[in-house]
């Protein structure tokens, strides 16, 4: 899966606002004042997002560490 979000060359990364979780995509009640209605890649983004569960396996390769899942 290639997704937007990427990590920089200091080692952080950058979450598409697609891809965020307070993103137009996401589900969390509370949206981003930015980011609340971007539902296409590559239209805006910000370094404190939190990305969606379902790329975290990709942003965990390109990172080289393992992701712990935290169960609710």
């Amino acid at each position: 899966m290639k997704i937007a979000s990427f990590v920089d060359s200091k080692g952080h990364v950058f979450v598409d606002c697609s891809e965020c979780d307070r993103g137009g995509n996401g589900t969390d009640p509370e949206k981003c004042s930015c980011g609340w209605r971007v539902k296409k890649e590559k239209h805006g983004g910000c370094y404190i997002g939190n990305l969606m569960p379902q790329y975290w396996e990709e942003i965990s390769r390109k990172l080289k560490v393992d992701v712990c899942v935290k169960s609710a």
